[in-house]
């Protein structure tokens, strides 16, 4: 998932306008259009405060893997049986 559509995402699910995530991180509302529409991104400093606002990770809305993305592969690997695998350590 790409960073616009997390925010996207992240913003619809905390029940907020375009114009109320605006207000709470310090941008316009057209900042947040563009964001969303993939044709900006926010700096480095708005991104800490998405994170903090939502709680994730700045990692989680910069990196492409999604963490349920992760924990579907991760519920696959449990579904495994232990026999399968080879055990590295001591």
């Amino acid at each position: 998932m790409k960073l616009n559509e997390k925010i996207i995402k992240l913003r619809a699910k905390n029940n907020l306008s375009q114009q109320d995530l605006a207000d709470k991180v310090f941008v316009s509302r057209q900042a947040v259009q563009k964001w969303e529409k993939g044709k900006a991104v926010p700096s480095i400093d708005v991104l800490k405060q998405l994170s903090k606002l939502f709680n994730v990770t700045v990692d989680y809305l910069i990196e492409r893997e999604t963490s349920e993305e992760i924990n579907t592969i991760c519920r696959k690997l449990d579904s495994i049986p232990k026999e399968h695998f080879i055990d590295f350590i001591d």
